[in-house]
Formats: structure tokens, sequence, C-alpha cells
């Protein structure tokens, strides 16, 4: 194990983790790089944005550039990274990848989209419940929720930003907002598209957004019925499922299409 331990304040690097936290708060990645040896080892920082721009050096343009390389990888992965320079085995650097929270949508504020809140935050979520009932969409009701948006569904995606760090689950109190929902995120860049419901429900929506001009390989993308298939019944133990689906698709392979049948999924 190796510890490496700097001083953040007057006398360390203030400026670099200031900027990391506005790019989080603007919901942008970015990479910390921070040379651990060789000759150019006096906490020198550089800091990579994800549309390519930077700020700072590690103080020669080959270093810069090989660790510029390592951007797309260490960010996909979302894992830090130790690079050495290939023309100085005695200079390394440590990259560190910042990357926004994952913003949870959750359209219904009932029982299931208020358990799926709570436990969602608790695994590093931040979570907005949007609902057009005020009663529905409060932090009285949900505690654990960073926002609300009350609007009227088919209205409630213009005041959303949602980019390829969302997650949207559909669980509202009817099939044809259910529907909105789905129509609408299939034309957004979301992560994770979800619908509560079954599989006749998805197939009865489906046929209608296609019919509409949706796009069916999209569709085709949206896991629905939503939630791993774990046998849950109550609200609390269907949000167990959603959530482990969504820390599956955050962690693990994005699959592109499923169908649920007896515990397999295909």
């Amino acid at each position: 194990v190796r510890i490496y331990t700097e001083v953040v304040g007057e006398r360390g690097g203030v400026l670099p983790y200031s900027e990391v936290y506005k790019a989080r708060r603007q919901r942008q990645a970015c990479v910390m790089a921070t040379v651990l040896g060789g000759e150019t080892a006096d906490n020198r920082k550089m800091l990579i944005y994800s549309n390519g721009e930077r700020l700072g050096s590690l103080g020669a343009d080959e270093l810069d550039r090989q660790v510029i390389q390592q951007l797309a990888e260490v960010l996909e992965n979302e894992k830090a990274n130790l690079v050495q320079l290939k023309t100085d085995s005695k200079t390394e650097v440590f990259v560190e990848p910042y990357l926004p929270a994952p913003l949870l949508y959750i359209f219904g504020g009932g029982h299931v989209g208020g358990q799926i809140c709570a436990l969602a935050k608790n695994v590093g979520f931040e979570v907005v419940i949007v609902d057009d009932r005020p009663m529905f969409a409060n932090a009285e009701r949900h505690p654990a929720a960073d926002d609300f948006v009350v609007e009227e569904i088919d209205r409630s995606f213009e005041k959303l930003e949602i980019d390829e760090q969302s997650y949207i689950i559909a669980a509202t109190r009817g099939h044809q907002h259910d529907e909105v929902v789905v129509e609408q995120a299939i034309a957004t860049d979301a992560a994770y598209i979800g619908m509560l419901g079954s599989e006749r429900k998805k197939m009865l929506l489906w046929k209608k957004i296609v019919g509409r001009g949706g796009s069916r390989p999209r569709l085709d993308q949206v896991y629905a019925p939503v939630g791993l298939n774990i046998g849950a019944d109550t609200p609390e133990e269907i949000a167990v499922s959603v959530v482990a689906e969504l820390i599956q698709m955050r962690r693990g392979v994005r699959k592109k299409w499923k169908t649920k049948m007896a515990g397999l999924v295909v």
C-alpha cells in the first residue's frame, strides 16, 4: 500500500480542488493529474476537463501528452490510475477522475417512488422527484430528495437538465403518464431509462410510441419492467430491485435489451 498526502490550504493546492468542485456543480467531468516522482515532482498538478480544456501543466509537454491520452479510459472506468512516463521510469503521475454525481429523476412521488428515492440517495445518487401533484413532491413527504419539480408530466422535461450521467424512472400513477415519460426520455442522452409495470404494459406502450415515430432501438434500451428480477412485491422490495439495477448499470456492463421470465434475464 502506498499512501500519498499533501497539504490543502494556504500553503497547498487550493485552486485545483476549487475548480474540481466548480466542475462537479456544473455537471462537467474532469481528471486531476499529480506528479509523484521524478525531476518535476514539486506538487505539480494539471486539471483536464472532459471537453479537452486544461488547467495547469505537469512541467513537461511529453508528460502532459501521455496523461491526456489516459483521459477517456479513466473517465469511462471511473477509476484512478498510476501513469509512468515512458521516457522516464522515475516519474509517476496519479490520475484521479472526478465525475458529477449520477442524477436520478423519479417520475411519480408515490410509495414506490419514495422508497426508490430514499435508497438511491443512500448509494450516492442525487434525486429529483417529479410529479404534477404538489402533495406528492415535497420535502415533508420525501426528505431524502435533493429537489422537486411540480409540473404537468408532458411539460416537465422542459425544466430538467438531462445528460449522460442522468437516470430516469417512470413510476407514475397511470399508464398514460408513464407513456409520456418514456417517449420524452428516449429523446434525451440519459444513461438509464426504466419503467415500472408489466411486460404487457410495455408491449402496449411501445407499440403506441413507435406508431408516433419513437425510436425502436432506443426503446429496446429501456429497462422495463424496471428492476432486477428478485421476486420483489412490496414498495420497499421493489426499491431494492430497482436501485440494484441502477448500481449494475452504473458500475457494470450496459445491456441493450432484456426480457424477464421466471428469474431468467436474456
